[in-house]
């Protein structure tokens, strides 16, 4: 069976949220029983040039019986607008009520009968009837809009090919304001009311949009490109083809906004934009191949917002974010291989995760550098060519860059795409030579048995050198030898002998910002696992505190702030972390007009983790929360957190939560409400999720703080199981689901790790399945960080 094309019409007319719709598929090739996706519809009647057809829906699937072998169905039907935030849902602002819908991965089947596999692609002809004052976005710009006294129908120009996963249909009074670039439409649109004056959007998406034209050698189809932002939204953005969606804290920005969230919003623009071709113009056949999409467009996120702002160095971000999730996700037994073989809505859901965008896009990065960024780039313009408007799989790709490069990368690309983990190689010295010896990392210890071809590179003082690393031992030369894994552009851990990391620090003049991090991050994870002791991790740490290079230093503020809230009474680890947060906010001192964007996000990261272990500090911060709106962005984070830990009075972070105009301050409201200090305070914050004051969208930040706070983690866990039923109904088919307990449960089940296994045997079905194992496998890790001596 093959889909042509849907003709689809939808009346959203209905104040009371349903809908009915009329539907013509029009078949290339056809079958006698036609099986299409359904979930939740209702059916009035299947036609084929006006005879009706038997039909039946099953197990959500419309099956219809189709004996003349029509290539032409009409289907009517109805549904509803939901209250979850997959298929077509409604979310309310003060720009009024707005119905939007996201469909990756299996939402289209929830609003409209489909083939809703990303195989099927189609072209989409969509109408849609609204009321007064409302009008209607989708993926192509409106042909006609026929009006009938207050109710418009818009009528809108043929998508390209496309998989249902990517069509778009919002509906409120928007507010839009665009620039027009390279004779291109670039809009920037939002409920009445919510958008921001700043074009900062519209500027990074037409620029994005030129390098990634030059980049791929293959021109962005559409007339128009439309950013939406929608204030309730389970992901940060989507895809949508010329019709992205964002949430509104992604989209509008202002001189308010924080110096990391410019950055961040950056990136995730190029993320977006990336997908038009990569996912969009060439989709995966099946979901398995979701690392791919995602991973690339994470990489192509972070080239382009490194071209276009290169001051924020959101490489770092790659290394500080997507990296070091990779690594530490892979570091479980409980993960999977980056290329997983899915079935189910569930399934597919829970790999939209750290491996598929972290360690997806961290082998990219390893592959590009050992094929060339040349041959790699040309690889991937002969593949967007190739495919345009159809579907490939991952091993399309590689005999692309293959093709480009002349290296046979099958068996290497299949052990790295296919095997789950990922290597460590071990250091030490033998007279004039080194010798490098592999196995696989976890958080259990050191495997021999298994290895990986490495793209190893070496940073000598001479300059750097490549090989690859097969087998479980090599030799290489000392001479001049500086450290592995440069820029750390491979997807690997280095564990040197002891006197050699004294060795790196005497040369840490010749090394750069990511060379630095990387030695601070896999020492941290050696800690974790057991490899070094809690002393050695200090002896070690205190060799690299002494940079000053922002990357560096975030590095060291994640990392004793993770500790502090593990090992909670540990008034050494309170002390140094105190001591480091102070004098590194003094060197930075405070905001100056035309400063790095990068000490803005130091200055972020270290009051915020200042806020939480300093009294003294807290109680001078919550002082200002009055003049919150007139504070440095990059300090209100600490402002709203040090109010809740010493005012313990979540009405005050409601009511100040409300008044604020910036979305960004909001979501941070939403984190402080989390570290209020009495149970009567945190039931106060909770109630604000039932009544709407947090939207859905936002609770996350509340429930993860709320684990965090060592105050309050016996209060919530008694609620947890009420808590936890109640985020599974409105964040159904999302990762989120999952996430919630991933990272909740390592910090909940502290105390009682047996009760904590208890309550999640009760509770664990499929949605949460991954995040039952892997938040109790990072539990098992955390406990035994608490319980380490202190030297």
């Amino acid at each position: 069976m093959k889909i042509e094309r849907y003709d689809i019409f939808l009346d959203l007319t209905n104040s009371n949220l349903s809908y009915t719709g009329k539907e013509r598929i029009t078949f290339s090739e056809t079958e006698n029983e036609i099986v299409l996706d359904s979930v939740g519809l209702d059916y009035k009647s299947v036609t084929a040039s006006g005879v009706r057809l038997q039909f039946k829906v099953e197990n959500n699937k419309l099956k219809i019986e189709n004996k003349s072998m029509s290539k032409n169905i009409e289907i009517t039907f109805s549904g509803n607008v939901g209250k979850t935030l997959t298929g077509m849902y409604y979310a309310d602002s003060k720009g009024g009520r707005m119905i939007t819908t996201q469909f990756e991965s299996t939402g289209a089947r929830m609003v409209f009968p489909c083939k809703d596999e990303p195989a099927y692609k189609a072209v989409f002809g969509l109408s849609v009837k609204v009321a007064d004052p409302n009008q209607v976005i989708s993926n192509s710009s409106p042909k006609n809009i026929r009006e009938e006294g207050t109710l418009k129908t818009y009528e809108f120009l043929d998508t390209p090919v496309m998989s249902t996963y990517l069509l778009y249909i919002g509906v409120a009074d928007f507010e839009s304001r665009k620039i027009v670039s390279k004779g291109r439409d670039f809009v920037l649109a939002g409920p009445r009311g919510t958008i921001s004056s700043s074009d900062m959007a519209l500027e990074v998406a037409a620029k994005t949009t030129e390098f990634f034209e030059d980049y791929f050698g293959v021109k962005y189809p559409l007339p128009k490109m439309h950013l939406v932002g929608v204030p309730e939204f389970a992901f940060g953005a989507m895809e949508n083809w010329g019709a992205i969606t964002f949430r509104n804290v992604v989209l509008f920005l202002d001189d308010s906004t924080s110096s990391y969230l410019k950055g961040r919003v950056t990136m995730t623009i190029g993320h977006e934009i990336a997908h038009q071709w990569f996912g969009d113009l060439v989709t995966m056949k099946w979901w398995d191949d979701i690392w791919l999409n995602e991973s690339f467009a994470e990489l192509m996120g972070y080239k382009v917002a490194d071209f276009v702002y290169p001051d924020f160095h959101e490489w770092d971000d790659f290394l500080l974010d997507m990296y070091s999730r990779g690594l530490r996700g892979d570091s479980l037994k409980n993960t999977h291989p980056v290329h997983t073989n899915l079935k189910t809505p569930e399934e597919i859901m829970q790999v939209f995760d750290e491996i598929s965008y972290g360690k997806g896009g961290a082998i990219l990065r390893m592959i590009e550098g050992y094929v060339g960024t040349d041959n790699f780039r040309r690889g991937v313009s002969d593949y967007l060519k190739r495919f345009s408007y159809s579907n490939a799989s991952g091993s399309d790709l590689w005999k692309s860059i293959t093709k480009a490069c002349g290296k046979d990368l099958d068996r290497m690309i299949d052990y790295w795409v296919n095997t789950p983990g990922y290597p460590i190689i071990e250091v030490t010295a033998e007279g004039d030579q080194l010798v490098l010896k592999q196995g696989r990392y976890t958080y259990e210890g050191i495997d021999y048995q298994q290895t990986w071809p490495i793209p190893v590179t070496v940073v000598r003082k001479s300059g750097v050198e490549s090989f690859l690393f097969e087998g479980n031992e090599m030799r290489i030369n000392s001479k001049d030898f500086v450290k592995l894994n440069w820029q750390q552009s491979g997807f690997y851990r280095v564990l040197y002998e002891e006197k050699m990391y004294r060795n790196i620090a005497n040369n840490l003049s010749m090394l750069s910002r990511m060379d630095s991090w990387g030695v601070a991050n896999d020492t941290y994870a050696f800690l974790q696992s057991g490899v070094i002791s809690y002393g050695q991790y200090f002896d070690r740490i205190k060799l690299f505190a002494v940079s000053d290079e922002s990357l560096v230093i975030r590095a060291f503020v994640q990392q004793l702030g993770s500790l502090s809230l593990i090992r909670v009474s540990d008034a050494g680890l309170k002390q140094f972390a105190i001591s480091y947060l102070k004098e590194k906010l003094a060197r930075i001192g405070d905001r100056k007009v035309g400063e790095e964007p990068t000490l803005g996000m130091v200055r972020e990261d270290a009051t915020t983790a200042l806020a939480r272990l300093d009294d003294d500090y807290a109680r001078q911060m919550s002082l200002k929360l009055d003049e919150l709106e007139n504070q440095d962005p990059n300090v209100r984070r600490a402002i709203l957190l040090s109010y809740a830990r010493m005012k313990d009075d979540p009405v005050t972070i409601g009511n100040k939560m409300a008044s604020l105009a910036i979305e960004e301050d909001r979501v941070k409201s939403v984190s402080a409400l989390g570290w209020v200090q009495s149970k009567e305070s945190m039931e106060k914050a909770l109630e604000m999720t039932k009544d709407g004051r947090v939207r859905k969208q936002d609770t996350v930040y509340l429930f993860y703080a709320l684990a965090m706070n060592p105050k309050l983690r016996d209060h919530f866990l008694d609620k947890y199981e009420e808590e936890l039923e109640a985020f599974r109904k409105v964040w159904a088919n999302t990762v989120y689901v999952a996430e919630f307990v991933e990272v909740t449960v390592p910090f909940l089940g502290l105390k009682n790790p047996s009760g904590m296994r208890s309550l999640l045997e009760k509770v664990n079905g499929g949605d949460i399945s991954s995040g039952v194992a892997k938040g109790l496998e990072y539990l098992e890790v955390y406990g035994r960080i608490a319980s380490l001596p202190r030297n």
